[in-house]
């Protein structure tokens, strides 16, 4: 396209460049599936363990590994619905160093936690099942099972917090 200049001359008009989106980043579908996946990975391994509160070894680890995945969850989805309308309404928001540098340093916390939480839930299963052997009178299988969608929901975080580092040094 060729615009005519205040000097009356006329050159090839160049858009100014559009920041790079990193794959996966916040804003880009990819990032949007990552979340989606933390997202529903933290919530079963809540609901799981909210579900098993009843049991006798419903010791401390129980309500640490409700919290983080709580904790995720929400982070996930608060980011799930900034990724829906950075597609729908090509927001800009999410292309700004600030705020990706807010949200690299929020996966940061959260991946943590969730590490955590989930860390000491299989330290504390593998105590009752294998060392105390009490696995009769709990269940052993649903704190399996929710610490095993714990530590998916953390793998599901990793990707986001390092595409959000590239994105932060590319940008």
């Amino acid at each position: 396209m060729f615009v005519q200049n205040p000097a009356g001359e006329i050159e090839l008009a160049v858009p100014p460049p559009q920041p790079r989106l990193v794959p996966g980043a916040p804003g880009t579908r990819l990032g949007l599936g990552f979340r989606g996946a933390q997202a529903v990975f933290s919530s079963v391994a809540f609901v799981v363990m909210l579900c098993a509160r009843d049991s006798t070894a419903a010791f401390m680890y129980v309500a640490f590994l409700v919290a983080t995945a709580g904790v995720q969850f929400l982070w996930s989805a608060i980011l799930v619905v900034l990724d829906l309308h950075a597609l729908r309404y090509n927001g800009a928001l999410l292309q700004n160093r600030r705020v990706i540098c807010s949200i690299a340093t929020g996966d940061v916390i959260v991946a943590g936690i969730a590490f955590a939480g989930a860390s000491a839930s299989s330290g504390v299963a593998t105590l009752i099942n294998y060392d105390l052997q009490q696995c009769s009178i709990n269940r052993c299988g649903i704190f399996n099972s929710a610490t095993g969608m714990a530590f998916m929901g953390w793998f599901a975080i990793m990707p986001c917090l390092v595409l959000n580092f590239r994105s932060m040094a590319s940008g």
